[in-house]
């Protein structure tokens, strides 16, 4: 078959490519397996995040821990890069795909067993604090990572040398 194919449309031209990829369908097994045998919740994630912290470790030790400019040299390693971007967009489109109907299905069942002896106007109240509260505490957390990563600190505002000229009307 022809390399180029492999290397340049599938990216899977080397072997430690695939060998990665194999690894990584073996740890997702793992986890359907966990979860048919009834495991928690909580340890298969756990399990998932271990499993990710020592397979990119061991990644970046096969690599000799690259930089962007050495990892973008290493075939395999970039392949592998490429490969699991795919697998994470996936996953997060999936995510994405859920969530509005989630949350739609959730907000009419409170709606439709909300008690009839509660206060709309209280209700409301309490929820709109919660909101406010959970967006302050974000926005909060969002400046003070800005501000300790100093985020924006190589961005240079270019002051163009356009002039103002007066645009002459048909009227006149």
């Amino acid at each position: 078959m022809d390399k180029q194919f492999f290397q340049d449309f599938l990216m899977l031209s080397q072997a430690h490519t695939i060998a990665t990829l194999a690894i990584l369908c073996v740890v997702f097994y793992a986890l359907k397996k966990m979860r048919d045998i009834k495991i928690n919740f909580s340890l298969r994630m756990l399990f998932a995040l271990l499993m990710g912290l020592g397979f990119g470790f061991a990644l970046q030790y096969l690599a000799n821990f690259p930089d962007a400019k050495e990892a973008s040299n290493i075939l395999w390693y970039s392949e592998t890069k490429h490969w699991f971007a795919f697998v994470s967009s996936v996953f997060v489109a999936f995510i994405k795909m859920l969530v509005v109907p989630l949350v739609s299905i959730c907000i009419i069942k409170v709606i439709i067993e909300i008690d009839k002896n509660i206060k709309i106007s209280s209700l409301l109240g309490i929820s709109l604090f919660w909101i406010l509260f959970s967006t302050a505490i974000a926005a909060t957390l969002g400046i003070f990572l800005g501000y300790s990563f100093d985020l924006g600190s190589n961005f240079a505002i270019h002051e163009g040398d356009k002039q103002i000229r007066e645009i002459q009307t048909f009227s006149n």
